[in-house]
């Protein structure tokens, strides 16, 4: 969740272990494993982990959301949550990560490496277009084309990701959506490449003709969709 109470977490041990934690010796472990893993830290009545930018924002979101219980975690996930370099590979982080591995010819753990910054930015900002200005940075992307395929990946990604500020829950959990397929969202940004990563030569034929389907879905033609947002787009920056 990000960040949470100091005695909430502390309740929810017990609940998971069936046992009564005793406030000393809980103290004293949660005091050693910041510590030593650098990850999480305590301040006051709260634990939160170290990534997390602004604490004021996500408690704000988790407030609005009281009436909704913590996710419940299961002990199962919550172990393999605590593997150094953990990602949970859910359909649409694989489908993410297979994508990265083929189009870009990377090895398994780049993709992943990717993959949870991906999850670290939607965290921290709840913005997927902050995800995709990340990825142009990483990544080649050359056409509207190719950068509507990756957006729809984000947006998958960010749909069905678990995230601080909803209390662990995913997007479609809460919107009671999660059986349905496709997008909640539109988005469209402004194309750049910056190669860190792959090649150009790899995508050379990928680009959409102006007359053709535009590769949103929306049935229209390319250069009356999203060819046209995005010169508006960049028509707006230049001025």
């Amino acid at each position: 969740m990000g960040v949470d109470e100091y005695w909430n977490v502390m309740t929810r041990i017990s609940d998971l272990t069936g046992e009564k934690v005793d406030p000393m010796e809980y103290s004293a472990v949660i005091g050693e494993a910041a510590g030593y893993y650098g990850e999480i830290e305590k301040s006051g009545a709260l634990i939160f982990r170290k990534d997390v930018l602004n604490l004021s924002k996500v408690m704000m979101e988790q407030n609005k959301r009281k009436d909704v219980p913590p996710y419940p975690f299961t002990k199962a996930k919550l172990r393999k949550a605590g593997k150094p370099g953990y990602i949970d590979k859910s359909p649409e982080m694989s489908a993410f990560l297979q994508t990265i591995r083929d189009a870009y010819a990377t090895t398994s753990s780049q993709a992943e490496e990717i993959g949870r910054e991906v999850i670290r930015i939607i965290n921290q900002t709840g913005d997927p277009t902050q995800v995709m200005k990340h990825l142009e940075k990483r990544l080649v992307i050359p056409d509207s084309s190719w950068f509507q395929m990756i957006s729809k990946l984000v947006m998958d990604l960010y749909n069905h990701a678990s995230q601080w500020e909803l209390r662990g829950y995913a997007p479609v959990e809460l919107s009671g959506k999660k059986k349905e397929t496709g997008n909640s969202f539109s988005v469209h940004f402004p194309v750049s490449s910056v190669p860190v990563m792959g090649s150009k030569e790899k995508h050379k034929n990928s680009k959409t003709g102006r007359n053709d389907p535009c590769p949103c879905g929306s049935g229209k033609k390319h250069k009356n969709c999203c060819e046209r947002k995005i010169k508006e787009i960049n028509s707006n920056q230049v001025q």
